[in-house]
């Protein structure tokens, strides 16, 4: 018998689901050579796991820090990675 296999691509990328949605209290991790810090922040910013998107820190006792981008790496938390 006959196989056919036909390709097939898609017309657009398939929207991934959303991880973090904006307004929404996150964990941010700051990496570094060996060590890992984190804080509580809030999301400026929706996406999905591996997308970079806008947070800003939420730590108590200081003003709310500026905006940094960081990488979502599961619902709830994003990462920052220092050099």
């Amino acid at each position: 018998s006959w196989h056919l296999f036909v390709p097939v691509r898609a017309s657009g990328a398939v929207p991934a689901a959303v991880a973090v949605a904006r307004g929404e209290g996150v964990t941010i991790a700051v990496t570094g050579d060996g060590f890992t810090v984190s804080q509580p922040g809030e999301a400026l910013e929706a996406g999905a796991v591996g997308e970079w998107i806008r947070v800003r820190s939420l730590r108590e006792g200081t003003p709310k820090g500026e905006p940094m981008r960081a990488r979502i790496a599961r619902p709830g938390q994003v990462e920052v990675e220092l050099p």
